[in-house]
């Protein structure tokens, strides 16, 4: 039976509580479910995409779900835990719930960034004209016909990034180009994401442990911070390097960008 009209959902029902956590926990919208308690497909997309996975819009339920469990537990969900009528079990809910609390993800809370926008509109900053900062920020990505995200701008981001770490990897400090990555501190939003304050030049294989939470850099010493396992001994030989920072003030990353990064690893 659906809710009632005075829930203000229609023909909707209201989202699991494990829906519910796992959106408070990683910082994307809520949402609500078909009747009979089913979890949607949108639902899904923006899991997996909290949690790092790309092309989310074409994947299946099942390829999502995962995803997403890969993420977490480093192995795709095991059958048992998909219901045979194809639908979300609260048993895969939760497997993923306990992973990303095992690891400590977490996002920063939509009330500072709530908070941010309000004192950055009641101020008349010009956005242009501000420091990077990702709070509050709306995806800008524009979609394809076919669902595939069109990065706009990437090989001037490229390009603006190793200028401004002078061809070097700002940890290792590599200076083989073909090494040589341009990482985004907060992840792609769309073009407004590809500003040099929003980027690190890093080695290939730094960025890889970048992306997927085992690396950070502390906002305020410029540290690196890396995780114990599984990073191996060469990476964690890295830890407490301080990093190279762009000549100029306004090319270096942005301290914000800088802490959800580290907040998002449990660093």
């Amino acid at each position: 039976m659906s809710s009632s009209n005075e829930s203000g959902l229609g023909n909707r029902e209201p989202a699991r509580p494990l829906m519910t956590l796992l959106s408070e926990r990683l910082g994307f919208a809520h949402h609500t479910c078909s009747c009979g308690g089913t979890v949607e497909h949108a639902f899904l997309a923006d899991l997996a995409s909290a949690l790092g996975v790309e092309d989310v819009h074409s994947k299946t339920k099942r390829e999502l779900i995962d995803a997403a469990h890969e993420v977490v537990h480093d192995a795709p969900l095991p059958d048992a835990q998909w219901s045979r009528g194809s639908t979300v079990t609260n048993e895969a809910l939760q497997a993923i719930l306990d992973g990303v609390q095992a690891k400590g993800w977490s996002a920063p809370s939509g009330a500072a960034a709530a908070r941010a926008s309000k004192v950055h509109h009641e101020l008349g900053l010009d956005a242009a004209n501000d420091p990077f900062d990702p709070r509050g920020l709306s995806d800008e990505r524009r979609q394809a016909l076919r669902t595939v995200t069109v990065r706009e701008g990437q090989p001037a981001f490229r390009r603006q990034v190793l200028a401004a770490y002078g061809q070097r990897c700002a940890i290792s400090g590599c200076d083989v180009a073909e090494a040589l990555e341009a990482a985004h501190i907060t992840p792609y939003r769309g073009v407004r994401t590809d500003t040099v304050a929003n980027g690190l030049c890093l080695r290939a294989d730094l960025h890889r442990l970048w992306d997927v939470g085992l690396l950070a850099v502390d906002e305020e010493s410029h540290e690196v911070l890396v995780s114990s396992q599984p990073a191996g001994q060469h990476y964690l030989a890295m830890k407490g390097v301080q990093i190279a920072l762009p000549a100029e003030p306004e090319l270096r990353p942005s301290p914000v960008a800088l802490r959800q990064q580290r907040e998002w690893c449990g660093l």
